[in-house]
């Protein structure tokens, strides 16, 4: 047996269904967020948008792993869904409004990115339907995970647009208070809000 590919599979057990739709909104999010910017300085109601879609996946995220029910995951698999279309409807004849009007927007690599992690949303919820998982995820996999797809996420929606020593600060900063606070929602999710307190107690 390859050793090599030990730590991965064992980061991947520890992962069920919910974190896999956690992780995922985190990293649209970061996208999100990344190029909120910047479209907000192109037409502001598409920069408010994505700020809104950005906030919206970070709470549905913490959601699903501090609520773990199925009523969190359809909301968020549903808000993906949503998210989805609109981009799949600007990618191809174009949206309505904007600068632009019915003008078909080009695919970049962080718009494909965050529709890759919104379908993972997706996928994940749909799994989670059939095969509810029984213990807590791995909390070392949640946390590498949390923190990779939001440096991720950051770095493909920052672009050009940062350079690399803000960007490697912000992205530190941001992916490790995710990172955290991913943790201590699902630990809430896991224990309730009074064990998790005790849990803390020396």
């Amino acid at each position: 047996m390859n050793t090599a590919v030990e730590p991965v599979r064992s980061l991947a057990s520890g992962i069920p269904a919910r974190s896999t739709i956690a992780v995922a909104s985190f990293g649209a999010a970061a996208i999100h967020t990344a190029v909120a910017g910047s479209h907000l300085q192109e037409w502001g109601p598409a920069g408010i948008f994505l700020s809104v879609a950005a906030a919206a996946q970070w709470v549905v995220g913490l959601l699903v792993l501090a609520v773990p029910s199925r009523s969190s995951r359809d909301v968020a698999a549903a808000g993906s869904a949503a998210l989805i279309a609109v981009w799949a409807i600007s990618r191809t004849v174009g949206l309505p409004l904007g600068s632009k009007p019915w003008t078909p927007e080009t695919v970049g690599t962080a718009d494909a990115v965050a529709v890759l992690f919104e379908v993972a949303v997706v996928i994940g919820a749909l799994v989670a339907r059939k095969r509810e998982p029984v213990r807590p995820s791995n909390s070392g996999a949640l946390i590498v995970a949390t923190a990779t797809a939001t440096l991720v996420g950051l770095a493909l929606g920052s672009g050009h647009h940062a350079s690399a020593h803000a960007l490697v600060h912000l992205g530190g900063v941001t992916a490790a208070a995710a990172a955290f606070t991913a943790y201590l929602a699902q630990e809430i999710g896991a224990h309730g809000v009074p064990r998790f307190c005790l849990r803390l107690r020396p």
